[in-house]
């Protein structure tokens, strides 16, 4: 299977042979030190046979889908965790492969915006008939008002 692996990375510039060099360095330390998550799956994967192309995004969804099309792969194994350095956008990464129509592995954006939502994704629990705590949420400079039904220890 032709497998892509990305990953949001912090080297700017950095395009699939660079990460191969770097996955080496990491890959041939393991005894010392644990590489990077996606140079780990990648080697797993590559073990098993599959051909796997390394692509790490910073802050460039154009790019992302200039190597996609040119890749064409069976399947993109999403290990991003952020994009442009923000981990509340990391939904972005496969908001751009559902898109494009690219299988991958991991949460859908939708998913992703209401798990990093506490507030969102108790409501939507809630909805469900699922119980959870009681909560109150509020902004910076907004009056807080503390509903009395919601009763105290609180975190």
């Amino acid at each position: 299977m032709r497998i892509v692996v990305t990953f949001d990375t912090p080297y700017g510039g950095w395009d699939h042979p660079e990460h191969e060099r770097q996955m080496a360095t990491e890959v041939a330390a393991w005894t010392h030190d644990e590489p990077e998550m996606e140079y780990q799956i990648a080697d797993a994967l590559r073990e098993r046979g599959h051909e796997v192309t390394l692509l790490g995004v910073q802050d460039d969804l154009q790019y992302l889908v200039r190597c996609l099309d040119e890749i064409r792969p069976d399947l993109v194994f999403n290990a991003a965790e952020a994009f442009h350095g923000n981990p509340t956008l990391e939904y972005l990464v496969p908001g751009v492969l559902e898109a494009e129509g690219y299988p991958y592995t991991g949460s859908p954006p939708p998913a992703l915006l209401v798990s990093r939502n506490k507030a969102m994704s108790k409501k939507v629990l809630a909805y469900h008939g699922i119980r959870v705590p009681g909560f109150f949420t509020f902004r910076p400079g907004e009056t807080r008002t503390i509903p009395d039904t919601l009763r105290f220890p609180l975190i």
